[in-house]
């Protein structure tokens, strides 16, 4: 059995159900996970989602880089989500609801994931139920993430909104363009240019 990064993640998930702390169910549900998933290497710029089109894949990125965006009625490009090493790739909007997103999600390196379909992840959650909870702490995770961006733009000005990035993503600027931290910062690549020597 490969020990993914997924599984790390997993486990040391803060409030885990009390089932996901017992050895034996842990390897029991590792080797349905891993029966059902798929890993795949992408290539820099490959797109895993595209609007008009229903998330119907959960993601982990093993190895590399992600993004999301979307494009307003006026074309200009905006960078939404970030995705680091180790984190989950998902529009949770579109993939719960079982919608057409608005998003593209936009691989930034040549990266591994591992992936999950709907109904897979169905399948599994009907043997290990528990795994709900599991599902409810990613989509908190994402809100949480969502309101902490919210409050940054109101409190902080565009220097400490990159400080704030450079710490939750080390190497940020080797792994996304400039333009695409400005954009997700919500400011101009000459602003994002003075940050990096302030």
């Amino acid at each position: 059995m490969v020990n993914h990064g997924l599984y790390d993640v997993l486990f040391n998930a803060k409030h885990l159900p009390e089932e996901l702390k017992d050895g034996k169910i842990r390897e029991e549900l590792m080797r349905a996970v891993e029966l059902q998933l798929t890993t795949s290497v992408h290539k820099k710029n490959q797109l895993l989602l595209t609007p008009g089109h229903t998330a119907d894949q959960i993601y982990f990125l093993e190895r590399g880089a992600a993004r999301g965006y979307f494009h307003d009625e006026e074309g200009k490009e905006h960078t939404l989500y970030f995705w680091d090493e180790k984190s989950i790739i998902i529009d949770s909007v579109s993939f719960f609801s079982e919608q057409p997103s608005d998003l593209y999600i936009e691989v930034m390196q040549d990266s591994v994931l591992l992936s999950l379909s709907r109904k897979k992840l169905n399948d599994i959650l009907v043997s290990f139920p528990y795994l709900n909870m599991v599902i409810d702490l990613i989509l908190l995770n994402d809100f949480k993430q969502c309101r902490k961006r919210i409050m940054d733009f109101i409190s902080l000005n565009p220097v400490a909104r990159y400080v704030q990035l450079v710490k939750s993503i080390p190497r940020v600027d080797l792994k996304f363009h400039q333009q695409e931290i400005a954009s997700y910062l919500g400011t101009s690549r000459q602003t994002v240019s003075r940050s990096k020597r302030a």
